[in-house]
């Protein structure tokens, strides 16, 4: 078959069923509820921290279909293959990561907050942020680089940033564990347009400070003493069909190239900075 993207803008299938995703009862890991607004959108965003902040740290095992698609250093990738009744790939990624001068804190800020953005995340063409709902909670528009022959695309989704609590700890864990939830939303201000797809996510960052031995006063911490474990899942229906190799390569491909960009970016710009735990 020719291997070419063939788009359907009235293909809805909302990422929200989480039976086609996720296995077993979903607990929800405890989070600060400081973090959590009163806004109107404020249910969801529990909801969502709750699944996903779960799903992050849930074992990766054979027995649920996982399979290691690519393994770089400290870097490790997995994929499970799914595909809806009309055979849209929606395969769930999860990959782990670890990178070394920075802190949980510092990296989940820097993929929460947009000033930075565009330096590390290569899809990009534009950021928007449609509406601020609290100072960890905005709703944003990306328009993505068109990847040809397919119609350009857009995510519209709300982003929310919260400290998790009583999570698995690794040895030397030190600071909070700072997670970012990314969802797909509808808004107002952002109708479709014609010549766009619209993308649907669920996108979560967990990130866990460690250091290589123990410490017992934190003013004498140095950069290169602190490590960041990251945590990163990525749930994405593409808004229409495509061949199922041709997604399956571009999500590979991208996910790493997304860890290996913001963990360069990410050690550069704190670099000369004082620690922020």
């Amino acid at each position: 078959m020719d291997e070419k993207f063939f788009d359907a803008n009235e293909s809805e299938k909302a990422l929200d069923s989480k039976e086609t995703i996720l296995k077993g009862d979903i607990r929800g890991i405890p989070f600060d509820t400081h973090y959590i607004g009163q806004h109107y959108l404020h249910s969801r965003v529990k909801e969502k921290v709750a699944q996903y902040a779960t799903y992050a740290y849930e074992n990766v095992t054979d027995q649920d279909n996982w399979s290691v698609v690519h393994e770089d250093g400290e870097m490790k990738v997995y994929r499970r293959e799914i595909e809806d009744g009309e055979g849209i790939v929606l395969d769930p990624l999860k990959a782990t990561h670890t990178v070394r001068g920075i802190t949980a804190r510092e990296m989940a800020n820097i993929f929460f907050y947009p000033d930075t953005r565009m330096e590390w995340e290569g899809t990009l063409e534009a950021v928007e942020q449609i509406e601020t709902l609290d100072d960890v909670t905005c709703v944003y528009r990306h328009l993505h680089k068109r990847i040809w022959p397919s119609q350009q695309r857009e995510t519209i989704f709300c982003s929310n940033m919260c400290v998790l609590t009583d999570v698995p700890q690794t040895e030397n864990s030190i600071g909070g564990t700072y997670f970012v939830m990314n969802f797909s939303v509808e808004h107002p201000k952002a109708r479709i347009e014609p010549k766009l797809v619209r993308v649907k996510i669920n996108i979560s960052l967990a990130c866990q400070t460690f250091t290589d031995f123990p410490v017992n006063n934190l003013d004498d911490l140095k950069r290169t003493d602190i490590n960041c474990r990251l945590t990163y899942t990525a749930e994405v229906h593409p808004g229409g069909w495509a061949p199922a190799k041709v997604i399956r390569n571009i999500g590979k491909r991208e996910i790493t190239k997304f860890l290996k960009k913001i963990s360069t970016f990410s050690i550069d710009h704190v670099s000369s900075k004082p620690i922020d735990l």
